[in-house]
């Protein structure tokens, strides 16, 4: 996630995107948010992106049914997906679900410094 986020030129608004070091503070707020509305009772669904990869219809199945929303197989048909899109893979959700991206950051732990560490806290 880390490489995604710091190799696309996103606007002002993802100021944290520009150095690894606060992408990494950034997805650790997230992680400590996700941790504190658990503690407080709150559900909170946390989705497997390589679990997604492996089987995407029945994940997203699943966390549709999770939310009580109504699942269709044609949500993965890239075609049906005409609107704007404002996320760090806005190109990958015009294409079919793929493995080809998957786990290319591991080429750039070296460059990452101590937000490595950091990093590998949050998937550990």
């Amino acid at each position: 996630i880390t490489s995604s986020i710091f190799f696309h030129d996103f606007s002002d608004k993802f100021g944290y995107s520009r150095k690894v070091a606060d992408i990494a503070d950034y997805l650790r707020f997230q992680r400590d948010a996700v941790d504190a509305w658990q503690a407080a009772g709150l559900p909170v669904h946390i989705h497997s992106h390589d679990t997604f990869l492996e089987n995407p219809k029945q994940v997203s199945h699943d966390l549709f049914t999770a939310m009580s929303l109504t699942w269709k197989d044609e949500y993965l048909d890239p075609k049906n997906r005409q609107s704007t899109v404002r996320t760090f893979s806005a190109l990958q959700v015009r294409s079919k679900v793929t493995k080809a991206y998957s786990g290319r950051g591991q080429n750039y732990k070296g460059f990452m410094g101590e937000a490595a560490n950091t990093l590998q806290g949050l998937v550990d």
